[in-house]
């Protein structure tokens, strides 16, 4: 090939990059496709109408939990159908877990708070609260309910958490901020970390995204964040956002891969997200006075 006609053939792939809205040299965006519909979408039992976090373990199970209750559900992810539970047992010990963490009753083992999202680290669950605890737990292998070690991130004098997954690569827990505190308003996306060899949060935000960035390809003025999802080999995150019912995909430099907003009606209030082991993403959303829904969108080409 000649040098003229190899210059002419990068400066056309340069071109379809910046149509499809891709950064250069990054292959993940636009593997799955948002902006229509999912594979399949399932409606959810009534007990997770307020469906917040999801989460696959190792062995290729998928867990979820409700905004609530500390209760985490194993769920089938083809019919949504609820396959086991095991509910937080509350000690009266724990530190305070977001707004509805005073109220009494509620789930199998009575811990009650603003549960945001679920992260499955190896064996180790973790819940989130929208004011920052870390609820450290294992599966049960007996009974139904479980211990739980809290741990106090700090991030309550930053920002309403609404976000996490686990990291595997940097063996960090990502936690995604939906809301600063107080009368300050946030002007990006804010991401931390929360480093478990260490067992603290990393001071200042690994990543960070303009909201003026997203609002040129989702036509919203902001993204208030309410779910993560680390792309398999760590390259990118995917983001979605329950107010906007948007969603972007972001590299490790905080540059937007792909972004833009869900079908109307399609998911009235996505909170949650995960990669599955086939590759395929999925997304759950609140009830928002109908039924809560899970559903998937499979890699282009499967």
């Amino acid at each position: 090939m000649t040098t003229r006609r190899r210059s002419r053939r990068f400066a056309l792939a340069g071109i379809v990059t910046a149509a499809l809205g891709l950064t250069a040299g990054v292959q993940t965006a636009h593997i799955h496709d948002l902006r229509g519909k999912p594979d399949w979408q399932v409606r959810l039992p009534d007990e997770l109408a307020e469906i917040s976090g999801l989460a696959f373990s190792d062995d290729g199970r998928l867990f979820a939990h409700g905004d609530e209750f500390g209760v985490v559900y194993q769920l089938d992810p083809r019919s949504g159908r609820i396959l086991e539970s095991f509910g937080i047992e509350r000690t009266g010990r724990e530190p305070h877990l977001g707004k509805n963490s005073k109220r009494g009753g509620g789930g199998a083992a009575g811990l009650v708070g603003d549960f945001e999202g679920i992260a499955i680290a190896e064996s180790r669950f973790f819940l989130v609260t929208s004011n920052g605890v870390l609820l450290e737990f294992t599966e049960p292998t007996s009974g139904r309910s479980v211990n739980a070690t809290a741990h106090p991130t700090g991030l309550e004098r930053v920002c309403e958490v609404e976000g996490i997954d686990y990291d595997r690569g940097r063996d960090n827990l990502l936690l995604l901020c939906k809301d600063a505190v107080g009368k300050g308003r946030l002007t990006a996306v804010q991401i931390y970390a929360w480093s478990l060899k260490q067992r603290r949060l990393v001071p200042r935000p690994i990543l960070t995204v303009p909201y003026e960035e997203l609002a040129r390809r989702t036509g919203q003025r902001a993204f208030n964040g309410s779910g993560l999802a680390v792309r398999p080999g760590g390259e990118s995150i995917v983001l979605v956002a329950g107010p906007q019912r948007a969603f972007a995909e972001v590299d490790r430099a905080g540059r937007v891969l792909t972004a833009g907003v869900f079908p109307p009606g399609l998911h009235r209030q996505p909170e949650g997200v995960a990669f599955g082991p086939d590759g395929s993403l999925l997304v759950s959303s609140e009830a928002a006075g109908r039924k809560a829904t899970l559903a998937a969108y499979r890699p282009a080409g499967r």
